[in-house]
């Protein structure tokens, strides 16, 4: 396994185990009724600090870098792609 395999995957298993850890707390919350099933708010601004905190974090995950502009060297040539380069081609720049 290469390393950028291995910080891949590393990163993705953090984003579920977030994901895992706030999904656990909120479903504890809604059975014993501390909180409507409907009353989460996607920013957690409604519970406490470590909720919101936990919440960001994953968001933060998620979100990475998509909103920037990635850049990388193919056979000597400096690809640009952003965001929505999933839709077109990427700009190329020598």
């Amino acid at each position: 396994m290469t390393p950028t395999l291995a910080a891949l995957a590393g990163f993705i298993a953090w984003t579920l185990f977030l994901l895992v850890v706030m999904e656990a707390i909120r479903s504890k919350m809604v059975v014993t009724k501390e909180v409507p099933a409907n009353g989460f708010r996607p920013d957690n601004a409604n519970l406490s600090p470590f909720m919101q905190r936990l919440a960001r974090a994953h968001a933060n995950c998620l979100e990475g870098r998509s909103g920037h502009a990635h850049s990388r060297t193919v056979r000597g040539v400096k690809v640009s792609c952003g965001w929505r380069a999933a839709r077109r081609r990427c700009r190329r720049s020598v």
